[in-house]
């Protein structure tokens, strides 16, 4: 699975602590889960990123969500910005096959 970080996984704070959101990294999955490029990415980015996070886990506390962009730009920033301004997510993976990245 290729992932495209949106932004850093975790915030270093001035005492040199990881800064996360809620004492976890939690981890946003936007990807294509119904349309034309949901055989290559979909459910299964999501099943990977959830598998990734118990192998990776370490001590760490790992939640992943995940949304359908459905393709569109627009429904894509309106994820991210709800994920990252309202919801806490540190990072957003999988945006592969989607025009989402570059939506300003």
């Amino acid at each position: 699975m290729c992932l495209a970080l949106a932004a850093p996984v975790a915030a270093q704070t001035a005492g040199g602590s990881p800064n996360l959101s809620g004492g976890k990294v939690k981890v946003g999955v936007l990807t294509d889960i119904a349309g034309p490029t949901a055989m290559a990415n979909g459910k299964g980015s999501v099943i990977a990123a959830e598998m990734a996070a118990e192998d990776f886990g370490a001590g760490l506390n790992v939640e992943v969500i995940s949304a359908d962009h459905q393709g569109k730009p627009d429904v894509g920033s309106q994820i991210a910005a709800r994920w990252f301004d309202v919801e806490g997510v540190d990072a957003i993976a999988d945006m592969q096959g989607s025009p989402s990245p570059t939506a300003g």
